[in-house]
C-alpha cells in the first residue's frame, strides 16, 4: 500500500529557506507585459518577452534588495523586495499592462503575476508602484499601487 504526507514547514525552517532566497533573488528585475495572459507551470521567458511592455519610457526595474525575512501577522514567513517604479516618459507609444515577471540575475523565471485590473500607460501621470513579496511556504504577492 502506498501512501503520502504533507510536509510542514515550521516558521524557523520558512524563515532559514527565505535567507537563502534573499541572497539569490537580490539584482532580479520586474518585467511587464502587455497582453492578457496568464502564466502557468509550463510558462518560459520567451512567452514573457514576446510580449513585453514597450511603452515610452519603459525598462525592467532591478530589485537592489529585500529586506530580512521576518513573520507577518498571520505568522507567515515574509520578505519584501524595494519598490520598482514604472512610469512612461512620453506618449509616443502606448501600453494596457495585463502583469509581468521576476527574473533573476541568472536570467531564470522565477515569479510571474497577473494584474488584478489591467493598466493604461499612456502618458507621465500613469504609473505602476509594485513591491515583490515573496512568502515561505506560498506562493508570494506583489503589492500594487497605480
Amino acid at each position: 500500500m502506498e501512501s503520502s504526507a504533507n510536509l510542514v514547514s515550521p516558521q524557523v525552517g520558512a524563515l532559514d529557506q527565505l535567507t537563502q532566497l534573499q541572497a539569490y533573488l537580490a539584482l532580479s528585475t520586474v518585467h511587464l507585459f502587455q497582453a492578457a495572459f496568464i502564466p502557468g507551470p509550463g510558462t518560459v521567458i520567451g512567452d514573457l518577452t514576446a510580449i513585453e511592455a514597450t511603452y515610452t519610457g519603459y525598462a525592467a526595474k532591478v530589485i537592489t534588495a529585500f529586506s530580512a525575512p521576518g513573520l507577518d501577522a498571520e505568522g507567515v514567513a515574509t520578505m519584501l523586495g524595494l519598490p520598482a517604479t514604472f512610469a512612461p516618459t512620453g506618449t509616443a507609444i502606448t501600453n494596457v499592462i495585463h502583469g509581468g515577471w521576476i527574473q533573476s540575475a541568472g536570467g531564470i523565471l522565477e515569479f510571474a503575476f497577473v494584474l488584478p485590473t489591467a493598466k493604461g500607460m499612456a502618458s507621465a501621470v500613469d504609473f505602476l508602484n509594485l513591491v515583490v513579496g515573496v512568502q515561505q511556504p506560498g506562493p508570494g504577492f506583489v503589492s500594487i499601487t497605480d
